[in-house]
């Protein structure tokens, strides 16, 4: 649009300049040929409202390009002010980011501190437990060998009694 008006503005510019040279043109060939007084006058006042015709759609041409120009700045700005809506928008969200990052970390160390405390708790009473299971496992173990052999010795002590019947 706005090459249109500078187009516009150059042409209107042409016919300017050939509507002066036709009037200085007029001057000097009425004065040559010797018109009546009455004729160029009359020739005179139509070039005038030519030229004043043509002033007057040079000023419109210039309005047009000034308005087209203030459309231009103000789309723009308008094109802007969203923009700069979706950039605070946008800062707006990676700040929740951010805050969400910052409770995540804070989270995390949280679960560290326990996961540390659960390790050296680890270290402490593992060997403990092991040795406290080993021990009662061991002991278990003889006991349960004690009964083991009182159940085999029992059970060959009633083979005997049996056996010792069967051959009476």
């Amino acid at each position: 649009m706005a090459a249109h008006c500078l187009r516009y503005k150059t042409e209107v510019y042409t016919v300017t300049t050939v509507v002066k040279a036709l009037m200085e043109h007029h001057e000097e060939i009425s004065g040559e040929m010797k018109i009546h007084d009455d004729e160029r006058d009359r020739v005179r006042r139509a070039m005038k409202q030519q030229l004043a015709e043509v002033v007057a759609i040079s000023r419109s041409q210039e309005e047009l390009a000034k308005k087209t120009s203030n459309t231009l700045a103000l789309l723009f700005h308008s094109v802007q002010a969203d923009y700069d809506q979706q950039q605070v928008a946008n800062g707006v969200e990676l700040q929740k980011i951010s805050l969400a990052n910052q409770v995540e970390v804070q989270q995390t160390r949280k679960d560290s501190f326990a996961m540390k405390t659960i390790a050296i708790m680890t270290v402490f009473f593992l060997p403990g437990t092991s040795i406290a299971w080993g021990v009662t496992r061991k002991a278990e173990t003889a006991e349960t060998m004690k009964k083991a052999e009182k159940i085999v010795g029992e059970e060959q002590d009633s083979a005997m009694v049996k056996s010792g019947k069967k051959d009476r």
